[in-house]
């Protein structure tokens, strides 16, 4: 018996957001959509870093986005584009499975008709980077954490003027967690947001954290004219540009010559 057909829905729209997908080394664009249980579509694109490990994967960019967006209820994923090995390993956390068609991946329950995209976005907080901080602070008890149970949020403020949450997002296979930072440049990167304005960060259990140095590599290559205000606790929140975060980051200016 032949597989059933892909709904059009998916494949359109995985083909609409491939042309925001960032693979200045592959050339190899890819797009995955995240399914909803009530049929809301999530996409997200490859992103490719100047330090290949720190890519993030098309499926993961999906997930996170809607993690970040407070939606949990992931029921089935559809990957357009060559499908990273890891794929089912990621999907598997989520509780999906590999369906009949290929590139597909749903929960026991099967997928609902395919709806409309997600509005990411976030209601802009009040002026000032400690209500932005503020805002992290509330995005990160959308956090998935269930190895480390420790919640990180970040708020990025785009050239358009609206932001964007992200949130941790972990995984028993420790190489399919994605930062709150990332999180939310991925998300930028799929809804073609390419300029950013500034970024806000919160660890509500350790004020006066930083970003990892995966973040910082990727905050130099997507976002280099940002300043990112980081949560101090009482005091006054932290700002500090990329190239402050991450002196002499590595741009790959040469790779692919």
């Amino acid at each position: 018996m032949a597989a059933p057909d892909i709904p059009s829905e998916l494949t359109e729209v995985a083909s609409h957001f491939q042309q925001n997908a960032r693979t200045p080394f592959s050339r190899r664009a890819a797009t995955a959509i995240v399914v909803l249980s009530d049929g809301t579509l999530v996409p997200g694109v490859r992103v490719e870093s100047a330090s290949f490990p720190l890519t993030i994967p098309a499926a993961l960019n999906a997930i996170t986005t809607a993690v970040a967006s407070g939606r949990k209820d992931i029921v089935g994923l559809y990957h357009q584009g060559a499908v990273p090995p890891s794929t089912t390993v990621l999907a598997a956390g989520f509780g999906l499975s590999p369906a009949a068609q290929g590139g597909v991946w749903s929960s026991p329950s099967g997928m609902p008709a395919p709806g409309n995209v997600i509005d990411p976005y976030i209601r802009a907080p009040e002026e000032g980077t400690a209500a932005a901080v503020e805002a992290a602070r509330e995005v990160a008890e959308r956090a998935h954490i269930p190895e480390s149970n420790f919640p990180v949020g970040a708020v990025l403020q785009t050239e358009s003027g609206r932001w964007l949450p992200g949130v941790n997002v972990e995984h028993p296979d420790w190489a399919s967690i994605l930062c709150a930072e990332r999180n939310a440049l991925g998300t930028a990167v799929t809804f073609g947001e390419r300029s950013r304005s500034m970024m806000a960060l919160c660890c509500p259990k350790a004020p006066g954290a930083s970003p990892c140095g995966g973040c910082r590599q990727l905050l130099a290559e997507l976002a280099p004219g940002i300043v990112v205000w980081m949560d101090q606790g009482a005091s006054s929140p932290l700002g500090m540009t990329p190239a402050e975060l991450i002196p002499l980051a590595f741009s790959g200016d040469s790779l692919g010559s």
